[in-house]
């Protein structure tokens, strides 16, 4: 098998738009975790203001599933996205 340069080019096009891809995917990612965190820590300020600290201390209670389980259905998609970037950026090496 003769390999070409323009076959080259096009491998090498693909490993950029790969590299790109990935780059956009992880900016979407951090982003997603940035605006969660500002949402929650809005929501916690809201809960001090409108019941007081001791209501946030019961929201933030590892023994609260619900809260733990919420923040973990806000958070997925950023870290998944994070994975993802990472997964295309070890393929296009």
């Amino acid at each position: 098998m003769i390999i070409k340069a323009q076959d080259y080019q096009v491998s090498r096009d693909i490993i950029n738009a790969m590299n790109a891809l990935a780059l956009i995917i992880r900016i979407i990612g951090y982003l997603w975790i940035v605006i969660a965190f500002i949402i929650m820590i809005l929501g916690y300020i809201g809960i001090v203001y409108e019941h007081g600290i001791l209501e946030l201390w019961d929201t933030l209670s590892p023994f609260n599933i619900g809260n733990v389980f919420l923040t973990i259905i806000i958070l997925a998609p950023g870290l998944i996205l994070i994975y993802i970037a990472n997964r295309i950026e070890d393929r296009s090496q």
